[in-house]
């Protein structure tokens, strides 16, 4: 495993850790009123984003691994992504002050398919330029 394959897995790890040590605090400060001035869905986009590099993580730490992406990695980050997105919101009902909203799971779900759609970009673009290197010389 190379290093940047490590480095993906190991902030992997530690934004899981994040997403699950925040959803486990009882009450979260006002989302929309930090950053409500935006005028957008604070918390919908929070789901989104939290997801989107969680899985964008864990598909470019495996795609590094195999030296790019196939089907079997879009497989298994796109169930990865649903599994832990699922058992995020539903471990909310365990703590006092949260709540399971169905919406926020489907952000969620949005965000794992934004994290595997940008990683195979990026895995993609880094093939075409290290192909093009190869070429130059």
């Amino acid at each position: 495993m190379g290093i940047k394959s490590k480095l993906l897995k190991i902030l992997f790890w530690i934004w899981l850790l994040l997403i699950f040590t925040v959803s486990s605090l009882p009450k979260l400060p006002d989302i929309d009123r930090l950053v409500g001035w935006l005028g957008l869905p604070t918390d919908s986009l929070m789901h989104w984003f939290e997801y989107t590099v969680l899985i964008f993580l864990f598909t470019g730490w495996r795609a590094l691994i195999k030296q790019g992406v196939n089907i079997n990695i879009v497989i298994t980050s796109l169930l990865t992504g649903i599994i832990l997105a699922t058992i995020d919101e539903f471990h909310q009902l365990l703590i006092p002050g949260r709540d399971f909203n169905p919406f926020d799971i489907l952000c969620n779900y949005l965000g794992v398919i934004t994290g595997i759609s940008i990683a195979f970009v990026w895995v993609r673009l880094r093939v075409l330029l290290h192909e093009r290197s190869l070429k130059k010389h």
